[in-house]
């Protein structure tokens, strides 16, 4: 009884909530989707919970809703499965209380999140995990629009479009490679201003056990002058509250730990405040480093997300930094993921060849 909003566009994190009106809307309008009758139960779920008519009585949207309504009960989502999701673009993991998802959608601020939650109020979620390249120079005219809260404005943090992506599904498990140009975004409804020659390169690998991902920020030559750059990890969902101990970052049922990064400092931060929040709703954890001459510079980190109660795995980078790729060893069975986004043959470990363009996950 938990719905995700991270893997919508970057604005609409924080903007939407825990109603059951877009469910409803969704449900009826693909009743033949695989999903409509998820999405109906999700809907008479939130129902039970939340007042439809709360915050949307702004835009006047639960009446507009009503029409969409269905005095149907719908079905669970199914358990323990991987799954494409074409509308998102990516993959689904579902396993019990925790859950996953992947997209290699336009827009995006963060191309995962997974939370543990039995029910709304109980969620513990991976909101985003995000770069950020701040330049020198201002690169917007208004630095402080309410709706899109401290990040909005001062630097490259958003995808943009016509990127390398790439996706595998085996079985229990899923892999999602992107490399993506960053963009700072003016308002939503705005364009999407020119590149700034900053891009991110990661690779994601996804259990019913855990998350390992793999975050570069590169500059390619011509990018612009940058004063900072960061990568970020949002937790949130019931409670903003996270502590650290021996390397571990805890929010509510769901652990964070960084496994190695080039960057200067990691610090723990409040999230960025929605216009109708009285107080931080997450807390991000924030690795960044003042930025380098552009030309060539690469900073990047290797991060674990599993739910409480499993024990972190044996999670390396691959010997030669500038591959994308690591090896996760738990349970007594082993992994490699590799993205090879170069426009020739690699070799892994002196004997893997990887073609161009190409995604390989590997028992190993």
């Amino acid at each position: 009884g938990a719905p995700d909003y991270f893997t919508d566009p970057y604005w609409k994190h924080d903007f939407n909530r825990p109603l059951p009106l877009a469910p409803d809307i969704l449900a009826t309008l693909f009743p033949d989707a695989p999903e409509a009758g998820a999405h109906r139960w999700l809907a008479n779920v939130l129902r039970r919970k939340f007042d439809p008519l709360a915050m949307h009585n702004i835009c006047g949207l639960a009446f507009w809703a009503m029409d969409y309504w269905r005095n149907e009960a719908g079905c669970k989502p199914p358990d323990r499965i991987v799954r494409r999701d074409a509308s998102i673009n990516g993959l689904r993991g579902r396993f019990g209380a925790f859950s996953w998802a992947a997209t290699a959608g336009v827009c995006r601020d963060t191309f995962v999140g997974a939370m543990v939650a039995d029910a709304f109020e109980d969620a513990a979620v991976l909101q985003a995990a995000g770069v950020e390249v701040a330049f020198a120079k201002p690169v917007r005219t208004d630095p402080n629009h309410p709706y899109y809260g401290r990040r909005a404005g001062r630097g490259a943090f958003v995808s943009g479009h016509n990127y390398f992506q790439r996706t595998l599904l085996d079985r229990a498990q899923g892999v999602l490679g992107v490399v993506a140009p960053l963009f700072v975004h003016e308002i939503a409804w705005n364009e999407l201003l020119p590149d700034c020659g900053w891009r991110t390169r990661q690779l994601w690998w996804l259990s019913g056990a855990r998350l390992v991902g793999m975050l570069a920020v590169e500059a390619l030559p011509g990018a612009a002058a940058a004063r900072a750059v960061s990568v970020y990890f949002r937790l949130g969902g019931s409670t903003p509250a996270v502590r650290e101990r021996r390397g571990i970052h805890t929010c509510g049922r769901l652990n964070l730990r960084i496994i190695n990064h080039s960057f200067a400092k990691a610090e723990l931060a409040p999230g960025y405040e929605f216009f109708l929040d009285a107080r931080p709703t997450s807390t991000e954890l924030v690795l960044s480093s003042p930025a380098r001459k552009p030309a060539g510079a690469r900073y990047m980190a290797l991060v674990e997300v599993f739910p409480a109660g499993r024990r972190p795995a044996d999670i390396r980078p691959l010997p030669d930094a500038a591959h994308l790729g690591f090896t996760v060893r738990s349970a007594g069975r082993s992994i490699l993921a590799v993205l090879n986004d170069r426009p020739h043959p690699v070799k892994i470990n002196g004997s893997l060849a990887v073609p161009p363009g190409e995604l390989v996950l590997r028992r190993i």
